[in-house]
């Protein structure tokens, strides 16, 4: 089973190869328009930037569409009022820290992602170190491309939805492995009318998710005691983005949430999927045979809980430690309760 372009039911390809490299968090040329610019004022100094379409959205911190600007010059308010307006010390804070403080509505990968690339300036000049310690009332500047999603996992889903031709539009969704949230803000942005995040972690997900009134955040939930019952209704769509456990752990879960004919998306990880001794050093599954071996054996073991495969793409986003990692769309078939009960004990059973 290849996944370098987009592999249908019958394995036909249906399209080129899949897209190259996404840089993700600040990443240049998305959607036309240049670089944004934003000055911080005070904590939440100006709202979030307005998502649209992802074409010439306004500049890091507010402001209007289009062009360059410089939105909300500030010095923090560390000017003082005596001769020559002096600035006051102030205590000293990490340049990430204070730049979340000040833009509530990014994430701190997402900060961290501009600093490293040079794109944060502090009194006029670029920091490049998340950790730099920084007067609190410092003039900081951003000058990024606002991106259009809360983090980068908002590209990889993306990319499935375009290339596998996936309607989300309209349906209630269930993203697994909420984290920031990157997931929910592509399904969100797709049409999605509400979206369930679980994740067995917390304060992860981006405050603009958070406050969305659409999205229901369900935090320190284990997805694989999730039952129909925790649920107000059965989801449309489910996507999967799991980390340290096999996906096919979770499967007797999602199963009950879902509606006959739901979509699922998940995002295969090699590196968390691999045996033992197949992944090499810093965490990186570098054999291709490896690699297609996980995809082929996740894909079996989803469709024995009555899913049938439609599609699957190579992720047009690598892991964050490099790994290739790929995006494959099922749809939920119609299962007699006791036939996928047996389905459910035997699946994992051989786990």
């Amino acid at each position: 089973m290849r996944a370098g372009g987009v592999t249908g039911t019958g394995g036909e390809r249906r399209c080129g190869s899949s897209r190259g490299g996404c840089g993700g968090a600040g990443r240049e040329g998305r959607g036309g328009g240049g670089a944004r610019e934003a000055r911080g004022d005070a904590p939440n100094a100006a709202e979030a930037a307005d998502e649209g379409d992802g074409v010439g959205q306004g500049m890091v911190g507010g402001g209007d569409r289009g062009g360059e600007a410089e939105v909300g010059r500030s010095d923090g308010g560390g000017r003082g009022g005596g001769k020559g307006g002096a600035r006051r010390r102030g205590k000293r804070v990490r340049l990430d820290e204070l730049c979340v403080a000040r833009w509530a509505q990014y994430s701190r990968s997402q900060v961290r992602s501009w600093i490293l690339q040079g794109k944060v300036l502090v009194e006029g000049h670029p920091v490049t170190k998340a950790g730099a310690q920084v007067s609190e009332h410092a003039d900081v500047i951003i000058k990024a491309q606002v991106p259009k999603y809360v983090c980068r996992a908002g590209y990889k889903l993306e990319g499935a939805l375009q290339q596998l031709a996936v309607q989300v539009a309209g349906g209630v969704a269930l993203d697994a492995g909420l984290s920031t949230g990157g997931f929910t803000d592509c399904l969100l942005q797709h049409g999605a009318t509400r979206v369930y995040g679980v994740d067995v972690g917390y304060g992860q997900v981006s405050e603009r998710i958070r406050t969305d009134p659409r999205v229901v955040v369900m935090e320190r939930t284990n997805l694989r005691h999730l039952s129909p019952s925790d649920l107000p209704e059965q989801v449309d769509i489910v996507t999967l983005d799991l980390s340290f456990i096999s996906v096919l752990l979770v499967m007797p879960a999602v199963v009950g949430v879902m509606t006959p004919g739901a979509h699922l998306i998940v995002l295969v990880k090699p590196q968390f999927e691999a045996r033992r001794g197949q992944v090499g050093g810093g965490g990186i599954v570098r054999s291709e045979q490896v690699r297609q071996e996980v995809l082929e054996r996740v894909t079996r073991g989803i469709e024995e809980f009555g899913f049938e495969m439609k599609g699957v793409i190579t992720s047009p986003i690598t892991g964050m430690d490099g790994n290739v990692e790929f995006l494959s769309h099922f749809v939920r078939r119609p299962v007699a309760p006791a036939e996928g009960i047996v389905q459910q004990k035997n699946t994992t059973e051989s786990l």
